[in-house]
């Protein structure tokens, strides 16, 4: 039963990365930039000097919610931290 409503928060969470215009990756893809401008500024203005838009590379891993690009461990330890958060 923990399985089934873990599966179910996590889907709900992300159901509209899958809808027309992608709006929940749209989202993601926002909060990334406004993270990367805050954490690392310079970074952020170098990237934007070079015209480099985080939708160039990041789409996949709000697509794929990083499990492309992390080992299994890392991504069952970053699932638990986005499920147990609310926002």
């Amino acid at each position: 039963a923990d399985c089934y409503w873990c599966l179910n928060s996590l889907l709900s969470k992300i159901q509209d990365h899958y809808t027309p215009d992608q709006p929940g990756i749209q989202r993601m893809l926002f909060q990334m930039e406004n993270l990367l401008r805050r954490v690392d500024p310079d970074l952020h203005a170098y990237l934007k000097g070079l015209g480099v838009e985080l939708i160039h590379f990041a789409f996949r891993w709000m697509n794929c919610l990083l499990v492309r690009e992390m080992s299994m461990k890392c991504t069952i330890r970053m699932w638990d931290t986005y499920l147990s958060e609310s926002d």
